[in-house]
């Protein structure tokens, strides 16, 4: 349709409904690092937010939705709670 225009967030506020969105996960800066980018890679495929810091970012989960970060432990890559362990 011609003329027809809409934002969905303009729609969403006015009919009350949030999108519902799972928080999301932390990467460290992009790296070329091939065992860092498969899992980022699995999780996206497994429906899960992922989002890259920029270097020397002072970074706020809480500010940016996530709950866990990527962490490399005992020379693997995790997935880990906010200030918890895997």
């Amino acid at each position: 349709a011609t003329g027809f225009s809409t934002d969905l967030k303009t729609l969403l506020a006015l009919g009350g409904v949030a999108p519902e969105q799972r928080p999301a996960i932390l990467a460290p800066p992009w790296s070329e690092d091939d065992e860092l980018r498969r899992l980022i890679r699995r999780l996206r495929a497994a429906g899960e937010r992922v989002i890259y810091t920029l270097p020397g970012q002072d970074t706020d989960l809480a500010e940016l939705g996530c709950d866990r970060l990527i962490e490399r432990r005992d020379g693997q890559w995790a997935v880990v709670e906010a200030g918890g362990t895997p």
